[in-house]
């Protein structure tokens, strides 16, 4: 608090629970020296306590790098950027590339599951395209940075109201009445869009 950094307080409350348990594995693992096992058992259970320390290490990055895309993504006058698209897409990656390290780890091999993983997402790529091209409009939305929640848009189409959330699929608007519209990310992207919200929030009646 006294840096200000935002840095230093996401890594603070991102490791707030997790030393306890890391503190324990560590102790675990010395203990493991003076056990009485079999050898064959003692690797089963350094197997697994390996793996419960990479599944920590793995959660408190995922958090760590959620938590400065929410600090980080904020405008100086406090007003959230929608982060949920990039929060769900960090979450993915860096819970996949812990998986892959903790199933190594144990001594599985991650070759033919690399070699799956890259079938397996041509065939998404091919059977998919609409939630594709939803995806990767959601991410140039989010990053070109025209539209944002919080804004109150007008579509061609007639739809208007108020931006609430941008996710990897599509972007919902509250309207004046209360309800909630939900438009395709791809949608909203070849849609001819007036932010009323930009450069000002003042707007002519």
């Amino acid at each position: 608090k006294r840096t200000r950094w935002k840095g230093g307080l996401v890594i603070i409350s991102s490791v707030r629970g997790m030393i306890v348990l890391l503190a324990i594995l560590v102790g675990i693992n010395a203990g493991l020296s003076y056990s009485p096992l079999s050898a064959d058992a003692l690797h089963v259970v350094q197997k697994i306590h390996r793996a419960l320390v990479l599944f920590i290490i793995t959660f408190i990055v995922a958090r760590v790098l959620t938590g400065l895309l929410k600090a980080y993504t904020n405008h100086e006058n406090q007003e959230k950027t929608s982060i949920s698209l990039f929060k769900s897409i960090i979450n993915i990656i860096v819970y996949c590339i812990g998986g892959l390290i903790i199933l190594g780890a144990m001594g599985i091999s991650i070759t033919p599951i690399l070699t799956a993983l890259g079938v397996g997402g041509l065939a998404v790529a091919l059977a998919l395209p609409d939630t594709l091209s939803n995806l990767f409009a959601g991410i140039h939305i989010t990053i070109a940075r025209n539209l944002k929640p919080g804004d109150y848009i007008l579509l061609d189409s007639g739809q208007e109201g108020t931006i609430s959330d941008i996710t990897w699929r599509c972007t919902t608007l509250l309207t004046q009445g209360g309800n909630v519209v939900v438009i395709p990310n791809s949608k909203l992207a070849g849609s001819i869009v007036t932010n009323y919200s930009i450069p000002t929030k003042n707007m002519t009646i």
